[in-house]
């Protein structure tokens, strides 16, 4: 039960991370430090990390349109410069 899980003060501090004012909470999911552990460990075997960088830089991320992707540029400030 929810109640059950945001009463464990220890796993709810583990189980939120924030990062430049947004918060992820997974606390109220039925996850654990198993399948966190589990979620990075994939992220790492995909290249999740690298595949971002390469994003931000420029590099094609889409074949299908033979051009780069810039997400980013879509929360950006109106003079951020981007590759």
């Amino acid at each position: 039960h929810l109640r059950e899980l945001l009463g464990d003060e220890r796993r709810v501090a583990e189980m939120a991370v924030e990062w430049d004012g947004i918060v992820l909470d997974y606390s109220r999911q039925k996850a654990t430090a198993r399948t966190l552990e589990l979620l990075y460990a994939l992220a790492a075997r995909a290249g999740v990390v690298e595949r971002a960088a390469a994003m931000a830089a420029g590099a094609e991320a889409n074949p299908t349109e033979g051009r780069s992707v810039l997400h980013m540029a879509l929360r950006s400030d109106r003079g951020d410069r981007f590759h």
